[in-house]
């Protein structure tokens, strides 16, 4: 009986996380994955078929945490719908921001892999969609022409710019990359929110998510 260990198949799957973020996933072999997580080839095969079943693994424990996170915040209690949207946003941008490995792994390497890569992207995207389309549809608006839409470009821009901040951050903070994508969101689709408000909001659950660490 071949010994399992929870500990060294996450290892396994910390060092490919690192791996393809910062090579791609065809420039990344098994062996550079084994030779990062410090484990014998054979061990590798006790956990994973194949590169790809490591790949996949990958997107499960980033939509199972992600997925986590989103139900937590549908089920918390908010004076409306703009401050459910706010908080929703920030929350995550700030998981990708503090997943940067696997978020770009997600958000700027799958797109063209393989049709296994793109379905899996497209379950997360989906899903955040999903729960944009619930929170705008209860915002009293007549802008919203078609939610669906208005939903998608909303995450298409949140994606795009978070993708960006992790690889160029430079002098931007958090905060401010929050700011940006609610503020330009919201002009997009026309919701009224003071400048203030929002930014007391980002900064509350920033510094609520600080003191849960």
């Amino acid at each position: 009986m071949r010994y399992v260990s929870e500990e060294k198949q996450q290892n396994i799957l910390n060092s490919a996380t690192e791996i393809f973020a910062e090579k791609g996933y065809y420039q990344t072999s098994i062996q550079n994955i084994t030779q990062k997580a410090g484990v014998s080839t054979g061990t590798f095969y006790i956990y994973y078929k194949t590169k790809e079943d490591v790949l996949l693994s990958i997107y499960q424990q980033f939509f199972e945490c992600l997925d986590s996170m989103i139900e937590k915040k549908m089920s918390e209690k908010y004076s409306d719908s703009v401050e459910k949207l706010i908080v929703c946003t920030a929350d995550i941008v700030s998981f990708y921001a503090s997943n940067p490995d696997l978020s770009l792994i997600l958000l700027t390497k799958t797109i063209g892999m393989s049709k296994i890569s793109e379905d899996e992207y497209y379950k997360v995207f989906n899903h955040i969609c999903s729960i944009f389309m619930e929170i705008i549809s209860g915002i009293d608006s007549n802008e919203f022409d078609d939610v669906y839409i208005s939903s998608v470009a909303y995450v298409q821009i949140l994606n795009g710019l978070t993708a960006q901040w992790i690889v160029y951050s430079s002098d931007r903070t958090l905060e401010d990359l929050i700011y940006t994508i609610i503020k330009y969101n919201f002009n997009a689709l026309k919701i009224k929110a003071d400048s203030q408000y929002i930014k007391k909001h980002i900064s509350d659950e920033i510094l609520r998510k600080e003191k849960e660490c």
